[in-house]
């Protein structure tokens, strides 16, 4: 249950670090790089999402990517041009995905104040048997 329900977020990569090798990253685009790689990434594309694959000596960056977000902010899975490669000049910034602990750790502690919840109230509606207490009639109304 913690790793379903573990929150993660793309924060941007200090400048001279680089992610590991296979992490993912969110490679943001510049206006040239949206228009430049819109036969590889579809039109409308200003970000990418896969995982690290290499660096190069001349700063590009080379990308499994597997998902594309588009203008607006709306991600799809991408099924088309898997490997990418990022010159500096298309990249405005390159972000890797890390764990939020602080939205973690509420959304654990929800799930389990919600679990806890279910078990309460079955606990409560436990006692109703749905027999009469005694022998006798019911009275009317």
């Amino acid at each position: 249950m913690l790793f379903n329900t573990a929150c993660y977020t793309f924060v941007p990569v200090v400048a001279g670090a680089s992610p590991a090798f296979g992490a993912q990253v969110r490679v943001q685009l510049t206006p040239e790089g949206a228009q430049q790689l819109a036969p590889n990434l579809g039109p409308g594309a200003v970000a990418a999402i896969g995982l690290l694959s290499e660096r190069q000596p001349d700063g590009s960056v080379v990308v499994g990517v597997d998902q594309v977000e588009r203008l607006g902010g709306a991600r799809q899975s991408w099924a088309g041009v898997n490997v990418v490669t990022f010159h500096p000049r298309h990249v405005m910034s390159v972000d890797a995905r890390t764990l939020n602990k602080s939205k973690t750790r509420s959304a654990v502690i929800g799930g389990v104040l919600g679990v806890l919840g279910v078990f309460a109230l079955a606990l409560g509606m436990g006692g109703v048997s749905g027999q009469a207490e005694g022998p006798g009639t019911l009275q009317p109304p």
